[in-house]
Parts: structure tokens; sequence; C-alpha cells
């Protein structure tokens, strides 16, 4: 999930956590569950339960997106910021 403030901005260093569907309960801090309908039908498009892992985050270019799914709301973005631990930059 891109959690970068404007993509287009910077093309190159795209910032995004990483979604799954394998993952166990209880969630534990680091992981905020994503909505999903089993039909697609909801605004992140995800067809089965499916969670952000905030520590889990990649930096890449705009060329690597293969597809959009969907969006999620102010609130489950705002959920997965407070949680994310920032990328530490390569040399």
């Amino acid at each position: 999930m891109i959690i970068s403030p404007d993509p287009q901005s910077d093309p190159d260093h795209i910032v995004a956590v990483a979604v799954t569907s394998t993952f166990t309960l209880p969630l534990t801090d680091n992981i905020v569950s994503l909505p999903w309908e089993g039909d697609g039908n909801c605004g992140s498009g995800l067809r089965r339960e499916c969670v952000a892992v905030c520590d889990w985050v990649v930096v890449f270019q705009a060329s690597a997106v293969q597809n959009e799914c969907g969006t999620c709301s102010t609130r489950v973005l705002s959920e997965i910021l407070a949680h994310v631990i920032p990328p530490r930059p390569t040399e």
C-alpha cells in the first residue's frame, strides 16, 4: 500500500507498506486490518481479509507499479502512518 503523500512528486522514491493475507490473531501493534468484501466491492478492492504490515516498509520506483487495486479511508491510512517505521536510507 502506497503511503507516500504525493507519489508523483518523487516517482523514484515511492514509499509503501506490505499488504498480506497471511497473518495471525490477535493482531500486533504494527499490523492494521484493511477493509475488504468477498466480491471486492469496497474502496480497497480487496477480496479477502488482509492487513498492512507497518514495519515492512519498501521504497520503489513508480515504474514498478503493475496495477492499482483501490484506496483506503483517511482513518485507516492515519492508523497505518501512526505505526510506520521509516525505511533507513541506503548508501
